[in-house]
């Protein structure tokens, strides 16, 4: 069985249209490439491949280099939970989200010099949405926890937490109405995530001190909308995002941190909406193209000599 692959491309902003790049990462074993992250200096990568079922464990884990050579990789008894995967600042380490064979849920870390898995947080059922961001020096985590009242989650009320990497301390930061990922700024100084406000549902783009404060709108849509935050250009000046109803082809867009205009920049090839990921130098990203194959192999046990086994071609019948 073989899956799909990451394809990448450029944003040019001018045009505003993607430019397809010759780099194309396939699955080095069988299985589909789930979580590709550029690291901080865009030399390397790191993914992970699960075999079979999405549910299937164990998850192979891949350090690569920025052209597709495999460098690295490891095998662990983990479910990485909607491919997320974030590289520490000094390049020695990622975090991902993920379950493991005990069945502890939650933030776990990879040193990428010895292949070490550790418990980083642990999360209870329905505490989060299991996606979360990481601050540009390295020392905390953001995201998205229900409320306890008397050790009790209450699951209409949420909020973005700060967790210090070093003391585990967390604190809350910024209410939110809906539980979703959260985007640090290079500087680290503002926190970005998307918002589903009722009645009507419609995603609203929301920006915030990292240090807490009042938040703002960047951008909002039609109730059929619904956003997904890319990533900031390296100047924390624009914020790249995309979207598109329902049956229609993603768009990448931009909005400045300043506000105004959101601006169309690009329309996405079709993909897996979970799997589009920017590159640090703000313009590039790989998405996900192609649907899984297989091979179809007719079983002839009529034969007087035995049986025989013959390939059938894609989309032929046996």
């Amino acid at each position: 069985m073989e899956g799909p692959t990451f394809r990448t491309a450029r944003i040019d902003f001018a045009q505003k249209r993607l430019v397809s790049l010759p780099v194309v990462f396939e699955p080095p074993s069988r299985g589909s490439i789930r979580g590709l992250e550029s690291s901080p200096d865009g030399e390397h990568v790191v993914h992970s491949v699960r075999p079979g079922d999405t549910r299937t464990r164990p998850t192979r884990v891949y350090l690569r280099t920025a052209d597709g050579r495999v460098v690295r990789e490891w095998t662990f008894d983990l479910e990485i939970r909607h491919g997320m995967i974030g590289w520490a600042p000094d390049k020695g380490s990622v975090l991902l989200s993920a379950i493991d064979g005990h069945g502890r849920d939650g933030i776990y870390r990879i040193d990428l010099s010895s292949g070490e898995l550790s418990l980083v947080r642990r999360f209870a059922e329905r505490e989060t949405d299991r996606s979360f961001g990481l601050s540009p020096d390295g020392r905390s985590l953001y995201f998205a926890r229900v409320r306890t009242v008397d050790g009790e989650l209450v699951q209409a009320q949420t909020d973005i937490v700060e967790h210090d990497l070093e003391t585990g301390r967390e604190r809350a930061i910024q209410p939110v109405r809906d539980r979703g990922s959260v985007v640090t700024s290079p500087d680290g100084a503002w926190l970005a995530y998307v918002e589903a406000r009722a009645p009507d549902r419609y995603s609203t783009i929301q920006l915030f001190p990292a240090e807490g404060g009042r938040s703002r709108i960047l951008h909002s849509g039609e109730p059929a909308e619904r956003y997904r935050p890319l990533g900031w250009t390296p100047d924390g000046q624009w914020l790249l995002f995309f979207t598109g109803p329902p049956g229609s082809p993603y768009e990448v867009w931009r909005v400045s941190r300043a506000g105004g205009d959101a601006e169309r920049v690009a329309e996405l090839p079709a993909t897996d909406a979970a799997a589009v990921v920017l590159h640090p130098d703000g313009r590039t990203i790989a998405y996900l193209a192609g649907q899984r194959r297989g091979e179809i192999w007719a079983l002839d046990v009529s034969s007087d000599s035995g049986s025989t086994a013959s390939r059938v071609p894609d989309g032929g019948t046996p």
